[in-house]
């Protein structure tokens, strides 16, 4: 029996996962919290009926069907017990499955329509939320502590492009030899300005002294 995309479990869209066991991620509020957590449908319906799940312990489909969770059909199994128990089920089968029958059914259905709407739906249900949450971080040129969102956190290191830029000129990365107009002897500077002179020959450098 194929197994549905989308389940709804108290109004809250679950969609299944593209993973080895297709269980179903739903963005789940919960009370104290504004934003939305993601969680897996048989541990929110777990939750509901029998609060948090002890240490060491999964919640496993007795049919094994990941769509049907309904609280007759969870229980409760040790973990190594229900790592073993799927261990060896799939462990015979899946390599056969996934080059005869899981790859070419989903390269098919990725082109499909359905597959557009399921990616546009889950985007808006799941993925903004998370992309747009909140990140503290420490500037690494002025050392001050800025915002930005989880979708740009592992590529952000500095709070402002004057911090970017001033970091890129200290690096001294854009520098460049250049020749002297008037002394004719080389010296270094960054190559997107515009200086004609060495220090000891610049006109700034000279009135200053003056």
């Amino acid at each position: 029996m194929k197994q549905p995309h989308v389940i709804v479990i108290d109004g809250i869209k679950f969609y299944k996962e593209s993973r080895k066991y297709g269980y179903y991620l739903g963005n789940v509020p919960i009370e104290g919290r504004k934003r939305k957590y993601p969680l897996r449908a048989h541990i929110y319906v777990w939750n509901k009926y029998n609060g948090d799940i002890p240490d060491g312990f999964d919640v496993h489909h007795k049919d094994e069907d990941t769509s049907n969770n309904d609280i007759s059909n969870l229980e409760l199994l040790p973990h190594s017990e229900h790592m073993r128990l799927h261990g060896n089920k799939n462990a015979m089968t899946a390599k056969e499955i996934l080059i005869s029958k899981a790859q070419p059914a989903a390269t098919k259905w990725h082109k499909s329509d359905e597959a557009k709407g399921f990616h546009k739906d889950h985007y808006e249900d799941v993925t903004r939320a998370i992309w747009n949450e909140s990140v503290t971080k420490i500037c690494q040129y002025c050392g001050k502590e800025y915002t930005t969102v989880h979708a740009k956190s592992e590529t952000s290191a500095f709070c402002s492009n004057k911090c970017k830029a001033a970091a890129r000129r200290k690096s001294g990365v854009d520098n460049v030899e250049k020749i002297c107009t008037k002394c004719g002897k080389p010296y270094i500077a960054n190559k997107y300005q515009k200086t004609l002179f060495c220090l000891e020959c610049s006109p700034q450098r000279k009135r200053r002294v003056q």
